[in-house]
């Protein structure tokens, strides 16, 4: 992860290169937290199982929960893994940030609002969930590295949803296992979307951080 770190924060990448990464990331989070991975492959199925059910209201938020916590664990992975003060609380304190961003993206009305605003503060998430910072607060920084950067992080994950959809769309009619395979390309999808969405992240953070150092607009993360 410190290769890793350190080639982010030397330049700005192009899109390649943060697919290159990404996929080179991927594995690593797949072996490191094999629980998440399987709680949303377990998720991701009865999400088609449930479309009729009550809990297709429920469903919604857990996976956004689980998600939102994958992105916290893996942009920590690799923004903290050379700082040794790092405080294990910030972790746990961030653990409600992520039931947040799951009620905000899960709850049927609430969910098109947060769409829309993520995709004028595409930043915005990442951020909240892995920085110690308010929501205010992070409402201004994402605004602050977001602008000139918009279209390297949404461009990424609307080619990534659009080649889930070609995948996951004609094999889910297929009769009880379409939705199962559906499950867990759709597992698959979120987490190389996690991976490449905190590289992205990640690298713009530290070339913001780098190029306006001495600039009174950066918001210092505590």
């Amino acid at each position: 992860m410190e290769e890793l770190k350190k080639s982010l924060s030397g330049k700005y990448l192009e899109m390649g290169e943060y697919f290159n990464k990404a996929f080179e990331l991927f594995p690593k989070v797949m072996q490191k937290e094999v629980i998440l991975v399987g709680i949303m492959v377990l998720l991701s199925i009865t999400t088609f199982f449930t479309i009729k059910t009550p809990l297709r209201y429920i469903i919604p938020v857990l996976s956004g929960f689980v998600t939102s916590l994958l992105l916290q664990k893996v942009i920590h992975s690799i923004d903290k893994v050379d700082d040794l003060s790092f405080e294990e609380e910030k972790s746990n304190n961030n653990t409600m940030k992520c039931i947040v961003i799951a009620l905000l993206q899960g709850i049927q009305g609430l969910n098109l609002i947060f769409i829309i605003y993520s995709l004028i503060y595409p930043y915005f998430v990442a951020s909240y969930v892995s920085e110690n910072m308010t929501f205010s607060e992070t409402h201004k920084y994402a605004g602050i590295i977001s602008s000139g950067n918009r279209l390297r992080i949404i461009l990424p994950g609307f080619i990534i949803a659009i080649c889930s959809g070609l995948i996951i769309t004609p094999v889910v009619y297929i009769s009880v296992i379409g939705p199962i395979i559906s499950g867990i390309v759709s597992t698959v999808v979120s987490i190389l979307f996690v991976s490449i969405h905190s590289i992205i992240y990640l690298n713009v953070k530290y070339m913001n951080e780098k190029n306006n150092n001495n600039n009174q607009n950066i918001i210092e993360i505590k």
